[in-house]
């Protein structure tokens, strides 16, 4: 989200005449790509991969986790075929806001919607999504009985 907010700001107030551009906004613009580009390799590009394998109950678990490679290529596709016309339709800088936006969207959705799984059998996981939506946080950060007892039957 900081990544695509500098690009928007770079883009929007540095870029008007390509000859005074200064070479530290510059320079400061590709660090960000780069720093996007490592971001997005380690953190959200995974998240496929590790809730096919947590989040899905264990008679879906094969199931699931197909789906959400499905879901995922699909969307980096479109991602990918969307991203030239955006850029041209809503100016360069305003693309990059439109993405930055979506992060923060994301960034809530993950807070509110998905719960925190360590520390929890990976059986008792389903468990968490037997509650409403609004309160999956609190369920999420409550101890997981089953878990206990295996902790502590290892700490003998």
């Amino acid at each position: 989200m900081l990544c695509h907010s500098y690009l928007a700001g770079y883009l929007k107030f540095f870029v008007r005449n390509e000859d005074s551009v200064p070479k530290g906004a510059s320079d400061a613009a590709i660090g960000v790509i780069y720093i996007h580009s490592f971001g997005w390799a380690v953190g959200l590009y995974t998240l496929p991969y590790l809730f096919g394998a947590e989040l899905w109950p264990n008679r879906l678990r094969s199931f699931g986790g197909a789906l959400s490679q499905c879901f995922h290529w699909f969307f980096y596709f479109a991602i990918t075929k969307a991203t030239s016309s955006l850029l041209n339709s809503m100016d360069q800088w305003g693309a990059f806001v439109f993405f930055a936006a979506w992060c923060l969207i994301a960034v809530v959705y993950v807070f509110i919607m998905v719960p925190e799984t360590a520390g929890r059998a990976l059986e008792n996981i389903d468990d968490l999504f037997q509650h409403p939506w609004y309160m999956m946080r609190k369920y999420a950060h409550t101890k997981d009985p089953e878990s206990e007892k295996v902790l502590s039957m290892e700490s003998r």
